[in-house]
């Protein structure tokens, strides 16, 4: 036997092989590729050649006449040609013909030299299907010997003039000029300051995209601070620019409009930041929308609604509240729109400096759209006894109504279950009757609540009335938020607080709030557990007591590591202090907590190649680090694997749902139906966004779905069938689908209307449906007829399984035969499941439910492999 070294040069690596004189060159390539992992679809497609001493070779001579020894040298030559496919929003779709053994980098010049042409760029390559970050090797390296998708990522690092020295921030050349100008001001700290960019005293538009601008790519840029905003205002077909105060709010702003244009009183008008499409919130100053000088906004008028906008101020503490009311409301209704108790507290209305009888109309007042309406809430003590008397009734200020009924209502905490039934008026504020029941709540502002009926979300500002709530209705309402108590310097003091956040979190928020030195700090004995949430803490220690103390006296342990960690997304690297015992999942935390990112993001850890346990200790990761001599780097992911779950178990789907996306626009892309979306018994709010929800990744969510199993029994032959269908489905069009011949089908002893829904009858699984078969003298009978036997394909990756069974076995059954034939470890079986047309399903199901004679199934794992 002869033993040589092989080597591939172009996966820069030697393989030895040992082989016997007779064998031939074949057999160098077969051993190549079983110690390359390379399975029989990419042996079948890879073209291959031998050069011995540099010469080549007729692989299929012997290794005796190839003369082939234990010096020769022997290099082995790999092609395969692949595509890779971008699809791009700004560049298009880009397919690039490459071969699997070439230099990832390659495409990167063919980037800059057919689409972008910007040379001093860094270009990132992202496999779309598992994340992978493509650097500099082949893309067989990578394990990529089949077409591919990837997504790019292109940035540029521009240097920025400020204040006589020169900055550089990385920017990614798809974007707007606006986000580089807040990235800017976030990274140097610049907090009211209004900033723009110029290039040779030209203002650069923040509108702009950075790849579309027709500047000097190596000149860098001038900030400048302004000390008003100007804006490109567009109307219709009109155009003005406008100069208007750092701190104006967009209510004001839209008054100014409605002059400028002169737009009808009752003319609803709404502001939309035209780069990002998003109407600007009227609560908020335009600093508050995140909007540049200089950008354009566009004026959007709807129909008249005989309304108009204006100003609740409150006199004494300064809250504003804006509101948009029936220009023929009375001042009194405007009562109705104010946090107040109404038992022994009256309001009184100002315009300008002159209070205003409540009786007056506001269209009577002369009061325009984006008035100001100054208010003071006073003890009733205070006011005539003939206004205390006086019977008020509450007119609709936004939709003025007659309607004047009485409700009862009752108000569920959902974490107590305790309730309280109220009687109101089906036209008062929701806000109104929470107002009632939070007064044997510990906190009692309803500003912390939530509420819902039918397990939809109500705005406390809405109307019991516009949810169709009538009479005997019941609806849940919960709090994240506590008290939050701690002792500083023998004071005990307090603040409502969400129990979701961090100690960490809490601990800044309660010392600003109570202005405490900065030499305090809140006593934890183990530092790692001001990650924690409050709620996640008091689980672990019930009776915590919650102290501040100097620095100094906190117990700090020993063995401090600072580690340096390069992040990808920003390309930089930051520097954390960590203990000896804290582990890769507190390193991720305090990231998370350092760049205000949602709680659920994923953070990959890497030292080089290899993806970090976040079990490991930041002592193993830094002796590996200090070893290898290589950087540890941090990875986002943007996206979270959830998995969903029908109620009835029938359906289950893993999805990738982006953290940007609202739980709804994640339903509606994977097809997703159902109600009542749960996870950890909590309700899902499914218009947040999912980077907002307390999901996590491998996240499992139950929900309602509309598909129910029905069980069908035979009255003659006793035989059962299980029938897959959908609630809204007739028995009508079921037994019609199954070509079904019946005389009647009986539920609970009671004959069904075949015309009835299925959802009607309030089915119970554990429950069968009879039905009576009716003769046929010329056919044999139908009656949901079913296969004896059924012949089943069960694909796992490249392989298939046959079998023909009877049509009564059970999934499960089948399930374990598999895993038994593929020789798995039989503890590992529920980690498994069989999936039909792409979806996991239930496996105590019987084959006979599906209807079939052939089907076919693919196994594979119930949760795929996805570090979070």
């Amino acid at each position: 036997m002869i033993k040589i070294n092989v080597g591939v040069q172009q996966l820069g690596i030697i393989q030895s092989v040992e082989l016997y004189p007779y064998q031939k060159g074949t057999n160098i390539l077969q051993q190549l590729f079983n110690k390359l992992n390379f399975n029989l679809d990419i042996r079948k497609n890879i073209q291959s050649t031998i050069k011995i001493d540099n010469v080549e070779v007729d692989i299929n001579k012997t290794i005796e006449i190839l003369e082939i020894n234990n010096y020769s040298q022997v290099e082995v030559f790999l092609s395969k040609r692949i595509i890779i496919e971008c699809d791009h929003e700004h560049l298009g779709s880009i397919k690039y013909n490459t071969d699997v053994f070439d230099q990832v980098n390659l495409f990167r010049i063919y980037l800059v030299k057919n689409f972008i042409k910007i040379n001093s760029c860094e270009i990132l390559i992202i496999n779309q299907e598992d994340g992978t970050l493509f650097q500099n090797e082949s893309w067989g390296k990578y394990g990529v010997y089949q077409n591919i998708k990837v997504s790019i990522q292109i940035t540029k690092q521009q240097k920025i003039i400020f204040n006589q020295l020169i900055k550089e921030i990385k920017i990614d050349i798809f974007q707007p000029v606006a986000k580089f100008i807040h990235q800017f001001k976030f990274e140097q700290n610049i907090q009211d300051d209004i900033i723009i960019f110029k290039q040779q005293q030209k203002q650069i538009n923040p509108d702009s995209i950075y790849m579309n601008l027709n500047l000097s790519q190596e000149q860098p840029w001038e900030a400048e601070i302004q000390k008003d905003f100007i804006f490109q205002i567009q109307f219709e077909q009109n155009n003005k620019q406008i100069t208007v105060s750092q701190n104006i709010e967009v209510f004001d702003l839209i008054g100014i409009m409605r002059q400028q244009f002169k737009i009808e009183n009752t003319i609803p008008l709404k502001l939309e930041y035209k780069l990002k499409k998003k109407i600007l919130d009227i609560d908020n100053t335009i600093k508050q929308e995140c909007v540049p000088t200089c950008s354009q906004l566009i004026l959007i008028k709807e129909p008249s609604d005989n309304k108009i906008n204006i100003l609740l101020l409150n006199q004494k503490t300064h809250i504003k509240q804006f509101e948009r009311v029936a220009i023929n409301s009375i001042l009194g209704d405007l009562d109705v729109l104010i946090n107040y108790d109404k038992n022994t507290e009256s309001i009184q209305y100002y315009v300008g400096e002159q209070m205003k009888d409540k009786k007056q109309n506001l269209q009577q007042l002369n009061l325009k759209s984006e008035c100001v309406i100054k208010y003071l809430i006073e003890n009733k003590q205070k006011v005539e006894q003939f206004e205390k008397q006086k019977i008020v009734q509450i007119q609709l200020v936004r939709e003025p109504s007659d309607e004047n009924s009485q409700i009862k209502v009752i108000f569920e905490n959902m974490y107590t279950k305790q309730s309280k039934q109220i009687m109101i008026s089906s036209t008062c504020f929701i806000n109104d009757g929470l107002q009632q029941v939070l007064q044997n709540e510990i906190i009692k502002d309803t500003s912390y609540y939530q509420v819902y009926f039918d397990q939809q979300k109500l705005n406390l500002q809405a109307r019991f009335n516009q949810f169709n709530i009538i009479s005997n209705s019941k609806l849940s309402y919960f709090t994240e938020f506590v008290i939050f108590s701690a002792f500083v310097q023998g004071e005990d003091l307090e603040l409502i607080v969400d129990q979701n956040l961090s100690i960490l979190q809490i601990e800044q928020q309660f010392k600003k709030y109570h202005k405490i030195n900065q030499q305090l700090f809140l006593k934890i004995e183990k530092l790692q557990d001001k990650n924690l949430s409050l709620k996640q803490l008091l689980q672990k220690h019930k009776n915590f007591q919650f102290v501040f103390q100097v620095s100094s006296d906190i117990i700090i342990q020993e063995n401090q590591i600072n580690l340096c960690i390069f992040l990808n997304e920003i390309n930089s690297q930051i520097q954390l202090q960590m203990q000896n015992d804290e582990r890769g999942l507190d390193i991720c935390q305090k990231i998370k907590y350092n760049y205000k990112l949602p709680k659920n993001q994923i953070i990959q850890l890497y030292i080089g190649e290899r993806l970090v346990n976040y079990n490991e200790t930041v002592s193993q990761i830094k002796n590996e680090i200090s070893i290898k001599n290589q950087q540890l780097r941090a990875q986002f992911i943007y996206f979270l694997n959830l998995q969903f779950v029908s109620s009835c178990g029938l359906v289950q789907k893993i999805v990738k749902a982006q953290l940007e996306d609202t739980m709804q626009q994640t339903l509606n892309n994977n097809q997703i139906n159902g109600d009542n979306f749960i996870c950890k018994q909590q309700l899902l709010d499914i218009n947040q966004k999912i980077k907002e929800l307390p999901i996590e990744n491998n996240s499992i969510i139950k929900y309602q779905s509309n598909q129910i199993i029905l069980n069908f029994q035979n009255d003659q032959t006793g035989e059962q069938h299980k029938i897959l269908t959908y609630q809204d489905e007739s028995f009508e069009t079921i037994i019609n689908n199954l070509g079904v011949r019946i005389n009647q089908l009986k539920y609970q002893n009671q004959v069904l209307d075949l015309t009835s829904k299925i959802k009607s009858i309030n089915y119970n699984p554990n429950e069968n449906i009879r039905f009576n078969e009716q003769p046929n003298y010329h056919e044999p009978s139908d009656v949901i007829q079913q296969p004896q036997q059924v012949k089943v394909t069960v694909t796992i990756g490249d392989k298939n399984l046959t079998y023909c069974v009877s049509h009564n076995m059970l999934l499960s059954q089948l399930k374990k035969d598999v895993h038994s034939k593929m020789k798995k470890n039989p503890d590992t079986l529920s980690k498994y499941a069989l999936k039909y047309q792409g979806q996991f399903i239930d496996d105590q199901r019987p084959l006979s439910s599906f209807g079939k004679a052939n089907l076919e199934f693919q196994y594979s794992l119930l949760y795929p492999i996805v570090h979070s």
